[in-house]
């Protein structure tokens, strides 16, 4: 385990990896959901009920663009409570993963693509967790 500050530089180098690996890792649950013939659709706007077709663009994006948010919020945290900011980012990005899980589950569409939708969310969470947080103790 990690004693004494931990570097933000650190932590941000972490991002890359754990991006890539996480959009690659929705980039074929999204391949493999389109083969297999699942409706993948989103909500044309927030809090809409028109549904558009969910293109593979918006899942690196938003996948990269969750994973940046959750290294900036660990690195505050760090910077705000030393080692013990992981503590509170780990709780935080479950909790978050956890929250994130209804919104597919809410939706209009079949069962398949909420299944694929909530893998691909997991995937985000895990990634967050595991591959941020829990590997800048080591």
């Amino acid at each position: 385990m990690q004693s004494g500050p931990i570097p933000a530089a650190m932590v941000w180098r972490r991002l890359l990896p754990v991006a890539a690996g996480a959009a690659a890792a929705n980039a074929v649950l999204w391949g493999l959901g389109t083969l297999a013939g699942a409706d993948l659709q989103i909500p044309s706007s927030p809090g809409s009920d028109q549904l558009q077709e969910l293109s593979i663009v918006p899942v690196l994006v938003v996948t990269v663009a969750a994973l940046a948010l959750a290294t900036l919020l660990l690195s505050l945290l760090l910077k705000g409570f030393g080692p013990r900011g992981v503590l509170y980012y780990n709780l935080t990005a479950v909790g978050l993963c956890l929250l994130s899980l209804a919104a597919p589950l809410m939706l209009n569409i079949g069962w398949g693509a909420k299944v694929l939708l909530v893998l691909m969310h997991l995937v985000v969470g895990a990634a967050a967790f595991f591959g941020l947080g829990r590997s800048i103790l080591r």
